[in-house]
């Protein structure tokens, strides 16, 4: 009896190594018919991200999305740099100069530099408008501190 329980043993091993080492089953999805009066659904659409990004594709079927693995580009923060430029100069050019490094890496699909460089302008960028802000109101103070007091 014991060689029985070894035998079936075995075949159960077998049998799992078997279905381990297959590949798996195909998956489908079949929807039901739409209920009469109602159109049948359409075919996949295929929808590609604009050119600036890394290209990913999503499937959208009736009733159901299918996501994929996209890479979103980062903002180049060309905006907040231009705005630094006006509180002070020198940080604000070098953000700008950076903020066109990262627009060239997003255009390239280079999304680490990208990263990066974004992280860099919008450190520059805020560093530089918190410079301005004390300056000018430094300077503000500096003209109105004594008007109101010689009064």
């Amino acid at each position: 009896h014991t060689s029985c329980a070894q035998c079936a043993v075995q075949r159960e091993m077998e049998d799992r190594q078997k279905l381990l080492s297959a590949p798996p089953p195909a998956y489908t999805y079949d929807a039901p018919p739409p209920p009469p009066g109602i159109p049948p659904p359409h075919p996949p659409t295929y929808y590609q991200q604009p050119p600036n990004r890394q290209q990913t594709t999503i499937v959208v079927e009736q009733g159901r999305t299918i996501p994929t693995q996209a890479f979103i580009a980062p903002p180049d923060y060309t905006c907040l740099a231009i705005i630094a430029v006006f509180c002070f100069f020198p940080l604000g050019l070098l953000a700008l100069h950076i903020a066109g490094k990262a627009r060239e890496s997003i255009r390239r699909g280079d999304v680490s530099s990208a990263y990066s460089e974004a992280i860099s302008v919008r450190i520059l960028s805020r560093l530089s408008i918190s410079i301005g802000s004390f300056i000018i109101t430094g300077i503000i103070l500096a003209i109105a501190l004594p008007i109101v007091l010689s009064d």
